[in-house]
């Protein structure tokens, strides 16, 4: 039987991890920050005890002007999409500004939350889910499945089931893609920046949907 290394052990778990922080912080605590935040020092303490702290410097790399706002402005048009299909995909009588109110996402601590999703959360997630594992693949692997997956137990909560299908599709492909970026430019720059502007699109969407809703 093949022996089970330490590495191997933190790659098994750097799986699970989102999994556990969605499911404690979002189904059983009902509170986003708590999710998001448990999700986080997971993902760096898994980093340290893997002594991937060099993976910062990755940040740093990978760089094109050009492509970062070429691609950005394609991953940033998902959010377009989801206003525009938000009335078909949504579940029925789902109250967006209600829901986000019980996960402990209002006012100011909304707020605080949009700035940390759209800086701290992009950088993370690249540093993890594309810095961590392999980086260079032809096709999806199982980090991205697991990338895509996990948002799954988050949309379930949103949008009908069968769009959560299509929107696992989309995830598994950005993630990827994400993947290819930093094998192609050498590091990090460019994935971080389109993925910081596709979780921005959201967001501003969202904003817009639940203005909107209380009109």
């Amino acid at each position: 039987m093949p022996r089970i290394t330490t590495t191997m052990r933190l790659s098994y778990l750097a799986i699970v991890l989102p999994y556990a922080a969605v499911l404690l912080g979002l189904y059983v605590l009902r509170n986003a920050w708590a999710a998001i935040l448990l999700y986080h020092v997971g993902m760096v303490t898994l980093l340290r005890l893997g002594g991937q702290e060099g993976l910062l410097r990755a940040v740093r790399q990978g760089w094109s002007a050009p492509a970062a706002v070429v691609i950005g402005i394609v991953f940033a048009s998902g959010g377009l999409l989801l206003a525009l299909l938000w009335g078909t995909i949504s579940r029925e009588h789902v109250d967006l500004a209600g829901t986000l109110t019980s996960l402990h996402l209002s006012g100011l601590y909304w707020w605080v939350f949009v700035v940390y999703y759209v800086t701290v959360h992009p950088v993370l997630e690249e540093i993890f889910w594309r810095g961590y594992f392999p980086k260079v693949h032809r096709s999806p692997v199982v980090p991205d499945i697991a990338f895509a997956g996990y948002h799954v137990l988050v949309l379930c909560i949103f949008i009908k089931l069968p769009w959560v299908l299509v929107s696992f599709g989309v995830l598994l492909f950005a993630s990827w893609s994400w993947r290819q970026l930093v094998a192609r430019y050498s590091g990090l720059g460019v994935a971080i920046a389109s993925h910081a502007a596709a979780d921005l699109s959201v967001i501003a969407v969202i904003e817009y949907l639940i203005r909107n809703q209380s009109v």
